[in-house]
């Protein structure tokens, strides 16, 4: 029974409603769901989906979500299809497995350039494009210097004076791994970008 209506039964007894108040009163709280609020349309008091620094309300994620690269599979709605965060999931896995290599499909000109950075510094070998008649696939030689390999989700945007904070968040350690961004000169690890004074958006991270 909530507290208002306990209240309003007892508001005629007066001796009863003082104690009752003393002991039962709401607390004035700085967490919890109630002090959550929506960062598109301010409502509070409901579930806030705060993973990943989203801070949506449901009904709020449901409209934005494809938008920021979210979806769900309802019926036979098609999911959309992240080429990026496949590959990345599948070296991955690859490494996890002590697989020699991973194969990814479809292609895109976007994973090219981010197995381009992720061969530069390492942590894979030869990849080649196998033709298929569907969009081709890539199959790549992983390393065994792959810890974890994974998208970023949402990819969020970073200013150069901030590669360090993410750093912080995703790698293990200062100088370990790399971040994999893409900016308006093209995909290059976070600390290239810093080199060249870039910000942009966060892709994916490996170590």
């Amino acid at each position: 029974m909530s507290y208002e209506k306990v209240l309003d039964q007892i508001k005629h007894k007066e001796g009863k409603r003082k104690k009752f108040e003393k002991n039962n009163s709401p607390k004035e709280r700085d967490y919890g769901k109630a002090k959550k609020e929506c960062r598109r349309c301010g409502r509070t008091g409901r579930g806030v989906i705060s993973k990943y620094g989203l801070n949506y309300c449901r009904q709020c994620f449901r409209e934005v979500a494809d938008k920021v690269g979210l979806t769900t599979q309802i019926g036979d709605t098609k999911v959309k299809h992240d080429t990026l965060s496949d590959a990345l999931s599948a070296i991955n896995n690859a490494a996890r497995n002590n697989k020699e290599y991973a194969t990814v499909s479809p292609t895109s000109n976007l994973l090219k350039n981010v197995l381009i950075q992720l061969q530069q510094n390492g942590y894979i070998g030869v990849f080649e494009l196998v033709e298929d008649g569907q969009g081709g696939k890539f199959k790549i030689e992983v390393t065994d210097q792959v810890n974890k390999c994974e998208p970023v989700k949402p990819n969020f945007s970073v200013k150069n004076d901030e590669f360090d904070k993410w750093a912080k968040r995703f790698l293990p350690a200062q100088g370990f791994g790399e971040l994999i961004v893409t900016t308006s000169h093209g995909i290059m690890t976070h600390e290239q970008a810093q080199d060249q004074n870039l910000g942009g958006k966060l892709l994916g991270y490996v170590y």
